[in-house]
């Protein structure tokens, strides 16, 4: 069984079909800080179609919040590739792949949706 300290920083983490029976979350509520976020559990239910795009909405926003302020030295600068260390990579030809990992997707929901409206019409 892994146990989790305050040592150890999961801010941000997501856990997909991970196997969670039996944990335990102890937050230090006193200690709780509301502007760091909050702890976001999902029931095993799914989330209906609005709150599916509340929270892309959200992602989309805090993207986009981050893009304005990004700088041409900082899209310039190398980070390690964690699956390949020896092939560094600049943070513009990492946001080209979420990007190009973003438009495909959007484009068959394009694509899917058109095809609804036609049916509808």
């Amino acid at each position: 069984m892994a146990t989790f300290t305050t040592s150890d920083d999961l801010r941000g983490a997501e856990f997909f079909d991970a196997d969670l029976s039996g944990a335990r979350f102890v937050l230090p509520h006193a200690e709780h800080d509301s502007d760091e976020g909050d702890l976001s559990v999902f029931a095993t239910v799914a989330p209906s179609y609005d709150e599916v795009l509340e929270v892309r909405a959200g992602r989309v926003a805090r993207g986009r919040d981050s893009l304005a302020t990004v700088t041409t030295e900082e899209l310039a600068a190398t980070r390690k590739n964690p699956d390949a260390p020896e092939h560094p990579e600049t943070v513009l030809s990492c946001l080209h792949v979420i990007l190009g990992e973003e438009w495909e997707p959007h484009r068959y929901a394009v694509r899917d949706l058109d095809a609804i409206a036609d049916q509808a019409a």
